[in-house]
């Protein structure tokens, strides 16, 4: 018996809201529905389109197409690919079709 029931997967461009200012970024994101878990589980990492920064780990609001979500954003492994900053979706996952190919991310 598999242990995902569903899983739905895209990419969509968004922006980080770091207080006053705002982050254009390209995200990659996953929501998985597991068998015995109520809500789902959703991740993902994110490129910035505009500039190179460092971001600190910690919880960043994401504003995506309709919607305003809550991210926990992880510390950056040293071997982590180019300028990608991964993390966990926090409540309810956006909308995203049914998980196809990846897309590449860099702008």
């Amino acid at each position: 018996m598999p242990l995902i029931i569903d899983e739905r997967a895209g990419t969509v461009d968004g922006e980080l809201l770091l207080g006053a200012a705002v982050l254009p970024v390209r995200c990659r994101l996953t929501v998985e529905y597991l068998r015995g878990i109520a809500e789902p589980t959703w991740y993902g990492y994110f490129v910035p389109l505009d500039v190179d920064i460092h971001i600190l780990p910690g919880r960043y609001p994401l504003r995506l197409p309709g919607v305003v979500c809550e991210i926990l954003v992880r510390r950056r492994p040293r071997t982590a690919p180019g300028r990608s900053f991964s993390f966990w979706g926090l409540g309810a996952p956006p909308d995203l079709p049914p998980a196809g190919p990846d897309e590449p991310l860099d702008p």
